[in-house]
């Protein structure tokens, strides 16, 4: 049961044995008395049938018919008995009738009971026995006034807590709920214990709302009868502990199949939601009483079951039978909406207006013309009067909705009772929504009808944003277990979240290994001896007859001393962090020296502390194809593939290096040091931690490079920063200082950025990136420290979106575009930006672009699927996805896009199974989506 709900309860309804939750019957008297009307010989009869009864036993007599009467009501053959007690009346008149009276009672015949007991009282007024039983019927036929004066002449005598819980029934039944407490409090003084004073005090407890102190006393008698249960039922219905309610209900069917208890059974299973059950006892009640109100509920029951049709049956009947009854009418437009006869539904929305002019059928036109976009204007007059109802609020809510107005939406759901209108749930669910507090929102959706669309969407949304993987998991599968129709299309879409994860930047630093290594791979110097053995090498290896002429051409190529010069001069610049000056000056190198697989590899990383990627990967490749023993160059790919999101590729480079340091090994040569170097550098890339730091051992305390090859190894292997401390010593690695200083970023060790290593543009970006990520708001670095530079101006329009400032990323890409219009990094950028403010002309042209320059890499092809996500096109979105799939498939991302796909196509059975299967790959997935789902309108 949605919060807010309770079951009505009517104390007017006393007078039926079991119709509402308080006093049902709810007198207590005496069982034990000892005497009646001051005559030793009137002794009560020992049984246990007026046990779970208000009253008194039938009373002893040396009568032979009234003996005989007992043995019968003994057996609980009352009317048997009632027959001899009338044969006994000649003989003994009071006790006759009284055992009549108490007899009828047992029966239910209420009227009949009060007859015996009045004669019974005639024939003997001081029959204290007759005139507790009679106050009895007298307080259940709401005679109270004749009730209460039995009462206080018999406490005069006796003040018992039985009796004094009879006088506070009488004041509950009054509505004197003060005085009945009073009772009830002296009576529980007394510390009676009997079943009557306790359950009477537990009844009166559930009156005023206290259904758990009343449960509690119920559930701890020893013995409950039928309206214990029945009861008991009540209270748990109304604090939402349905299954006990069920419980209890079908306990007091077994001991009285009543029409109450049969109508408070279909309460529970409706609260359950199993109206499969409630259809049945509906039905069944229906075949005893064709009750109107029963009917309703069955057509309620058919709608909120996915029945449609029959629904309609039954409350189109209904309407026939009884069309002054307006309720009606809003359940049959719902149901003819769900059938998805909507022009039919305005109809007879209006028509019902029309004819009763009330406050609810006035809402069903109001919603009616919101949802369906027709103009409300016109009756805005009806709806904004100077008066309040919770069906005019309920309208002005719906206005205020489609206005897009939540402020003011919000003041008029709150003036609405929540068992007003199911829609108050639809509505309150909806304005929190749009307040992202989804947690909220999700306890809104709860109580929404199940059968209705937005029961299943509202309560997605909340947890599609709330990253609750169980949630959606366990919604699909409610989704697919449905055989419900329900025509009524729900209207949800897709907005980009930006997550630094999914941005292309071209300095990141996430702290792995990759990004390690792209900050330490150094510079080749060339010496040409040192140069001769390490390229000889290579070819030697490949023992090749014809490699013999290119050596010789190589080592004649070695002897230009201005293009070695170069080379060199490129590398102190480089080392001065002066990159693209270096890479001028490698360029001109490798012209001279006929593409020199030394100059190939540092134009590559020239190109990649520049940011250029795919510069560097071109650089890098045409090093390997004119030595296929460079190593850094294979780590230099290793880098780029990584950067790509193709890990696999990257991967494949690392375990050329093992496999080819391992043939160098096995020629038993001279090892040149760079490829020791390299091969512990791959040996990382497989997370080979251990063996680097066993196969170094001691050899690192005589080698710079080795110790920081240690350090780097240990951190990886324990997370232990200390382990980075000698990267503080000088000389010890390329960039040593800075890597620490970077991995101290993201360990909450170094916030600020090193002023003595700020010139370097790769550590400037990389640690911008670094504090961004760790929340402490962007980088203050301005377009001018580097002017017309395309990878800066890309960096900071990412930046800024990170950021939320829309303003300045457009400005960034308008500087980035008025440099050049055929930059790929403009449009995967300028594509980004224009999905997250959903300027889908803008998009679909940077799109095209990146077509036309036939550009693509995983954040392209990752933004494309997010683009026919935002702006739904489901042919291209699948199409894209399945490239995705199948050119990266170790990335979830692909398999996570097309479970949305599934879900925006109603699939839910392959969204399920799809969701099931990567769960097992990545249980928190739906975390690393940068989109935010929501309902668009009402």
């Amino acid at each position: 049961m949605p919060p807010g709900s309770k079951i009505s309860i009517d104390l007017k309804n006393i007078i039926r044995l079991s119709s509402v939750i308080v006093l049902a019957l709810a007198v207590v008297l005496s069982l034990t008395l000892s005497s009646c009307s001051g005559k030793e010989s009137n002794q009560q009869l020992e049984e246990n049938l007026t046990e779970a009864a208000p009253v008194v036993s039938p009373m002893l007599s040396s009568n032979a018919d009234i003996t005989k009467g007992n043995e019968f009501f003994l057996k609980g053959e009352f009317k048997e008995a009632i027959d001899f007690y009338e044969n006994g009346i000649a003989q003994n008149r009071s006790v006759a009738f009284y055992n009549i009276g108490v007899s009828y009672y047992l029966m239910g015949n209420i009227k009949k009971s009060e007859e015996a007991f009045r004669r019974s009282v005639a024939e003997d007024p001081t029959f204290r026995e007759a005139l507790m039983n009679l106050a009895v019927v007298l307080i259940q036929t709401d005679k109270l006034a004749e009730a209460e004066k039995y009462v206080e002449q018999l406490l005069k005598d006796d003040n018992s807590a039985k009796l004094l819980v009879n006088m506070a029934n009488i004041h509950l039944k009054r509505g004197e709920t003060a005085k009945a407490a009073q009772y009830f409090r002296e009576a529980m003084d007394k510390g009676d214990n009997s079943k009557y004073v306790l359950s009477n005090y537990a009844y009166f407890l559930m009156s005023v709302g206290e259904y758990k102190d009343g449960i509690q006393i119920i559930e701890k008698l020893e013995y409950k009868d039928y309206t214990d249960y029945y009861n008991l039922a009540k209270a748990y219905l109304n604090i939402n502990m349905d299954k006990a309610a069920l419980d209890s209900v079908e306990r007091a069917l077994r001991i009285n199949r009543t029409e109450d208890a049969l109508s408070l059974a279909a309460d529970a299973y409706h609260a359950l939601g199993d109206f499969y059950n409630e259809i049945k006892s509906l039905d069944f009640l229906i075949g005893i009483n064709p009750d109107k109100e029963y009917m309703f509920r069955l057509a309620r029951a058919y709608y909120l079951n996915g029945k449609m049709t029959q629904s309609q049956n039954e409350i189109r009947s209904l309407i026939e039978t009884y069309p002054e009854i307006h309720k009606y009418y809003r359940l049959y437009y719902e149901v003819l909406i769900a059938l998805g006869y909507i022009r039919e539904a305005g109809e007879m929305a209006e028509d019902a207006y029309n004819k009763f002019k009330t406050d609810n059928t006035l809402y069903t036109v109001v919603k009616h013309k919101i949802i369906y976009h027709e103009d409300v204007e016109s009756i805005k007059s009806r709806l904004f009067v100077d008066r309040t109802s919770p069906y005019l609020e309920l309208g002005r809510t719906a206005y205020y909705i489609a206005k897009d107005i939540m402020l003011k939406a919000r003041e008029h759901i709150l003036n609405v009772p929540p068992e007003t209108d199911n829609d108050y749930y639809v509505f309150r669910s909806y304005i929190l929504q749009r307040y992202g507090k989804y947690d909220n929102a999700l306890a809104f959706a709860k109580g929404i009808n199940n059968i209705r669309p937005e029961s299943f969407w509202y309560r997605f949304v909340a947890y599609f944003n709330m990253g609750d993987i169980r949630g959606v998991q366990e919604l699909l599968a409610e989704q697919v277990a449905r055989k419900a129709e329900y025509r009524k299309l729900m209207r949800v879409s897709f907005h980009l979240v930006p997550r630094i994860e999914d941005i292309d930047f071209s300095y990141r630093f996430d702290g792995s290994f990759e990004d390690m290594l792209t900050t330490i791979l150094y510079p080749l110097f060339m010496d040409p001896d040192d140069m001769m053995d390490f390229v000889a090498l290579g070819y030697k290896m490949l023992q090749e007859d014809s490699k013999v002429v290119a050596l010789q051409e190589l080592e004649r190529s070695v002897e230009y001393s201005e293009g070695i010069k170069l080379n060199n001069d490129g590398v102190a610049l480089l080392l001065d962090y002066k990159f693209q000056q270096a890479y001028n000056k490698f360029e001109e190198a490798n012209k001279l020296l006929n593409n020199n697989p030394y100059a190939l590899y540092n134009m590559g990383l020239a190109k990649l502390n520049l940011g250029d990627v795919n510069g560097a990967a071109k650089y890098f490749d045409t090093a390997i194809l004119q030595n296929n023993y460079h190593f850094p160059a294979y780590l230099g790919m290793a880098v780029c593939f990584s950067k790509k999101g193709q890990m696999h590729k990257a991967m494949d480079y690392y375990n050329l290096v093992r496999d080819r340091v391992e043939q160098v090994a096995e020629g038993k040569r001279k090892i040149p040091e760079p490829v020791i170097y390299a091969g512990f550098l791959a040996e990382m890339g497989f997370k080979g931690y251990t063996r680097v730091i066993d196969a170094i051992g001691d050899k690192k305390d005589d080698n710079s490079f080795l110790a920081a090859m240690v350090s780097i190894a240990e951190y990886m292997k324990t997370g232990n920063f200390e382990a980075l401390n000698p990267l503080q010593e000088p000389n010890t690695i390329f960039r040593g200082h800075a890597l620490r200083d970077l991995l101290g970023t993201l360990e909450g060790e170094t916030a600020t950025f090193d002023e003595s290593i700020k010139v370097d543009r790769l550590y400037r970006f990389m640690k911008a990136y670094a504090i961004l990520k760790q929340g402490a708001g962007a980088p203050d670095i301005k377009p001018e420290e580097y002017p017309d530079d395309i990878m800066v101006l890309k960096e900071l329009v990412y930046y800024t979106i990170l950021m939320s400032d829309r303003d300045k990323s457009l400005e960034y890409l308008q500087q980035l575009s008025r440099i050049t219009i055929r930059s790929t990094e403009l449009y995967k950028a300028s594509l980004y930006y224009f999905m997250w403010v959903e300027d889908f002309v803008n998009a679909e042209a940077s799109y095209t672009s990146l077509d036309s320059l036939n550009y693509t890499d995983s954040y392209v092809d990752y933004y494309k699927m997010l683009y026919f996500m935002l702006n739904y096109n489901g042919r291209r979105l699948i199409s894209s996805v399945k490239s995705y799939m199948k050119e990266y498939p170790a990335d979830i991302k692909g398999k996570a896009v097309r479970i949305l796909y599934s879900i925006k196509e109603e699939d839910f059975e392959l969204a399920l199974n799809s969701l099931n299967d990567l769960k097992k790959e990545d249980s928190n997935f739906l975390k690393s989506l940068p989109l935010e789902m929501t309902i668009d309108g009402l």
